[in-house]
C-alpha cells in the first residue's frame, strides 16, 4: 500500500508541481512539504482535504486506502460465494457420503446372510412400517428395503453367481408362501429370483420348523430392475414339526 507521503510526492511530480510551488498553494513552507514526501512529518488533518483536491485527487487515494477497499470488497465477495458454496455443498457431500456408509453396511448384512458379494456400487432405499396397522393389528413387517445396483459389471457378475446358487429359487412355491406374511405375499410373482431366510435357525427356504414366531427375511431381485428387494418381518408360523 502506498504511504500518504509517497501519493503526494507521485501527485505532485505528475502535475509538475515543485515542492515551492505546492507549498504556495497551500500556505505552508517548502520544508513542510519535505518533510511530508520523506515521512518526517505528516499534514495536519485541516489539510488532507485541501491536499487532495490540489492533486485532483480523492482523499481515499491520497490516504492509499481505496486499494485497501477494493482489496477488501474483493475479499468480502470470495468469503462470501466459499460461505455459500460451502453451504449448498457440504450437506450434499455428508449426505452422499451417508448414503453410501448406509449401503455399505446394509450390502455387508445381506453378503452374510446370503454368502455371495454384492455389487460395490448401488443405493440403499428402505420402508419404515413399524407404525403401520393392518385390520386393527400391527403389520409384522419391519421394514423394506431396496438394493439397487448400479455398476453393470458387478451387476452380472452377482447374477451369474447366484444364478448357479441352488437356495435361489425362480417361483415361490405355496408350501413357501406359508413363511410370508399376507401383507407380501404378492410380491412372490413380481421378480425373478426369490430366497426366504429364517435368522432365527440360519435356514433357507426351510418349511420343516417347529412352530413358533420366527424372524424372517423375503429377498426377492428384479434383473430388469437390477435390484434386491428385502423384507424384514417377523412371522407366527403355526405347522411344522
Amino acid at each position: 500500500m502506498a504511504k500518504i507521503s509517497d501519493n503526494i510526492k507521485k501527485y505532485r511530480t505528475k502535475h509538475n508541481l515543485s515542492q515551492t510551488k505546492f507549498a504556495n498553494r497551500l500556505h505552508v513552507t517548502k520544508q513542510a512539504v519535505s518533510k511530508w514526501e520523506t515521512g518526517r512529518g505528516y499534514p495536519d488533518s485541516s489539510l488532507i482535504p485541501v491536499i487532495a483536491k490540489e492533486l485532483g485527487i480523492s482523499i481515499d487515494s491520497l490516504m492509499g486506502t481505496k486499494r485497501i477497499k477494493k482489496k477488501m470488497i474483493v475479499l468480502i465477495i470470495i468469503a462470501f460465494v466459499l460461505i455459500v458454496t460451502m453451504i449448498l455443498i457440504i450437506p450434499k457431500v455428508v449426505n452422499y457420503y451417508q448414503e453410501v456408509q448406509e449401503y455399505n453396511e446394509f450390502k455387508e448384512e445381506i453378503e452374510n446372510i446370503i454368502g455371495l458379494d454384492l455389487p460395490d456400487k448401488g443405493k440403499l432405499v428402505y420402508a419404515d412400517f413399524e407404525d403401520w396397522t393392518f385390520y386393527g393389528n400391527t403389520i409384522p413387517i419391519h421394514q423394506m428395503s431396496y438394493l439397487v445396483f448400479t455398476s453393470e459389471n458387478q451387476t452380472i457378475t452377482f447374477e451369474n453367481d447366484f444364478v448357479d446358487d441352488s437356495r435361489w429359487v425362480g417361483i415361490v412355491d405355496d408350501g413357501l408362501i406359508e413363511l410370508l406374511p399376507i401383507n407380501i405375499r404378492d410380491y412372490a410373482t413380481v421378480g425373478d429370483y426369490y430366497l426366504i431366510y429364517n435368522i432365527d435357525t440360519d435356514t433357507y427356504n426351510d418349511l420343516s420348523i417347529n412352530s413358533g414366531a420366527y424372524s424372517m427375511l423375503f429377498l426377492i431381485y428384479q434383473k430388469d430392475n437390477n435390484r434386491l428387494i428385502v423384507f424384514d418381518y417377523l412371522i407366527q408360523f403355526e405347522g411344522g414339526n
